[in-house]
C-alpha cells in the first residue's frame, strides 16, 4: 500500500545517520514533505543527496534536541515552509558505555540530555503545534528494547531509554483529547553509525546475536517501515505504545 503519507508533513530529528535517516527517506518515499534536524550537517548533506530519488520535499535544519530553542525554530520553519506538522519523529540520541561504579555524572547528564530531555522537548515543542492546528497528529519518539529490559555496561543508556518509554504513555493519555497519538519504536540491535564497531568483531556479534531469534542484525529500514505504519492513519487506534523491532530478541528467556 505505497504513498502512505501523501500530504502530510513530518519532522525527523538525527535524520544524519542510522534509524533517523532511514526513516526521514522512509516517509519521503510514502509521499510526506519531510525537514530532517540534526547537529552533523554533513550527515544532512548525505540524507539529502540521498533524498532526491523520491521527489518529495526535503529540508535540513541543525538542531540541538537538548535546546529548546532550537526545537522552537525547527517546528517553526516546518510550518513556514509546509503549512503544518502532521509527525514529528524524535529519533535523535547516544549512547556511552561504562560499568555501573565508573559511569561520571557528565557522562550522565549527557545521555539524559539528548535521550530523553530531548523527546520530551520535541514532543511537547511539537504537541503544542498540534494542538493549536487543531486537527491531531502522530509523535513518534525512540525508545529501545534497552527501555523494556536492562543490558550490561549500559545504566545511562537504558534508564534514558526506559524513561521515553513511560513519557510516551503519559503525553499519549493527556494527548488523545486532541487526537494525537503518542507512541514509540523500541529496536533491538539494528546496524547503525552506534553499532557498526561491536558488529565488526566477529565473535562478539556471533555471541550476541544467539540471542535473537532470527539471529540476524536488524536493519535502519526494517525500523523505518514501523515509523511509517505509527505516522500513518493505519495506526489511528494506537496510542501510547512500544513497538518492538528485534528480530524476537526480548522473547527470548
Amino acid at each position: 500500500m505505497p504513498n502512505l503519507l501523501v500530504g502530510k508533513s513530518a519532522i525527523v530529528t538525527g535524520a544524519a545517520s542510522g534509524i533517523g535517516r532511514a526513516i526521514a527517506l522512509a516517509f519521503l518515499r510514502e509521499g510526506a514533505s519531510v525537514l530532517g534536524a540534526d547537529l552533523n550537517l554533513d550527515g544532512l548533506r548525505e540524507t539529502a543527496d540521498r533524498a532526491m530519488v523520491h521527489g518529495s520535499p526535503f529540508l535540513t535544519q541543525r538542531c540541538d534536541v537538548t535546546q529548546r530553542a532550537d526545537v522552537e525554530a525547527t517546528v517553526e520553519r516546518a510550518v513556514a515552509e509546509f503549512g503544518k506538522l502532521d509527525i514529528m519523529a524524535a529519533i535523535a540520541g547516544i549512547a556511552l558505555e561504562h560499568d555501573f561504579v565508573d559511569i561520571k555524572d557528565d557522562d550522565w547528564h549527557r545521555v539524559a540530555a539528548v535521550n530523553m530531555h530531548g523527546v520530551y522537548i520535541c514532543d511537547q515543542v511539537a504537541a503544542r503545534q498540534m494542538v493549536e492546528q487543531g486537527h491531531g497528529g502522530r509523535i513518534i519518539n525512540m525508545s529501545s528494547v534497552n527501555g523494556l529490559m536492562g543490558e550490561e555496561e549500559l545504566a545511562a543508556y537504558n534508564t534514558s531509554k526506559g524513561a521515553v518509554t513511560l513519557l510516551t504513555k503519559s503525553a499519549a493519555i493527556d494527548l488523545a483529547k486532541h487526537e494525537i497519538t503518542v507512541n514509540c519504536l523500541a529496536p533491538g540491535y539494528i546496524r547503525t553509525p552506534l553499532t557498526d564497531e561491536s558488529i565488526a568483531d566477529e565473535a562478539w556479534i556471533n555471541e550476541y546475536l544467539k540471542r535473537v531469534p532470527f539471529r540476524r542484525v536488524g536493519e535502519p529500514e526494517e525500523v523505518a517501515d514501523c515509523a511509517v505504519f505509527l505516522a500513518s492513519d493505519l495506526s489511528r487506534y494506537v496510542t501510547g505504545h512500544a513497538l518492538v523491532v528485534d528480530g524476537g530478541q526480548i522473547a527470548v528467556i
